[in-house]
């Protein structure tokens, strides 16, 4: 994440790591978990070192429902930048495939300043607003959907 430090301002930098590190840790409901993953050894093998930082929730909520309503493009790139944690080529490879548009390595950090100028906007946006501003862009999706299905 060196290049992203650059440009980035550090307040919005520290509320993407807090983000990237609770979307990481948020618990997964896709698979029941095992009974063996609550067992303890009583043996310990190495010694306990101090704890990683909590993410904060509520800030990283903040940051989620902000992103919903930023563009797919910008969600994306930041989402792959400090969530998976690539690099400018890893993101443009996906960019491209995804999106289907020509998009270089070098384009990578032109957008992601636009998706920080347009999250900073978001975020600055009563809550409200973000909500209204993606159920919009949830029925414009659904709606280009539909639409190519009746074609």
């Amino acid at each position: 994440m060196v290049a992203a430090e650059s440009y980035v301002d550090s307040s919005l930098h520290h509320r993407l790591v807090n983000w990237a590190r609770w979307s990481r840790t948020f618990p997964s409901f896709t698979r029941t978990s095992s009974i063996e993953g609550n067992y303890r050894s009583p043996q310990h093998w190495w010694p306990e070192g101090p704890k990683p930082e909590q993410p904060e929730a509520n800030d990283a909520w903040e940051v989620c429902s902000a992103m919903a309503a930023i563009a797919l493009r910008y969600h994306l790139t930041l989402k792959l930048r400090y969530i998976a944690r690539m690099d400018d080529r890893g993101i443009g490879r996906l960019l491209r495939r995804e999106l289907r548009e020509p998009i270089t390595t070098k384009d990578v950090p032109a957008i992601e300043g636009m998706a920080c100028v347009l999250l900073l906007e978001s975020l600055s946006a009563p809550a409200v607003i973000r909500r209204f501003r993606a159920r919009e862009r949830v029925n414009r999706i659904i709606n280009a959907t539909l639409d190519a299905q009746r074609d």
